[in-house]
């Protein structure tokens, strides 16, 4: 898959997350920020269910950003 379309593929992933909880709901732009990291997940070998599970999986109740949340648990979970 060529670059652009695997970005795009990523932002696509990360616009799902809001159907699981609403409260991880991305825009566009927050979505496309967000791409790279979820290709690097794919680098390493990681599953669209696991990225999934890795974000939306215990989300605290109070999120006071859906994008902030979805950073820090895909860089936190970067070793996985």
């Amino acid at each position: 898959m060529p670059p652009g379309a695997r970005t795009a593929a990523a932002a696509r992933l990360l616009l799902t997350f809001g159907d699981y909880d609403r409260r991880l709901t991305l825009s566009g732009a927050e979505a496309r920020r967000l791409a790279p990291l979820v290709e690097e997940w794919w680098r390493r070998g990681a599953s669209d269910a696991l990225i999934r599970r890795a974000v939306t999986w215990g989300a605290p109740p109070f999120l006071p950003s859906a994008y902030g949340h979805t950073e820090a648990r895909l860089r936190a979970g970067r070793s996985f």
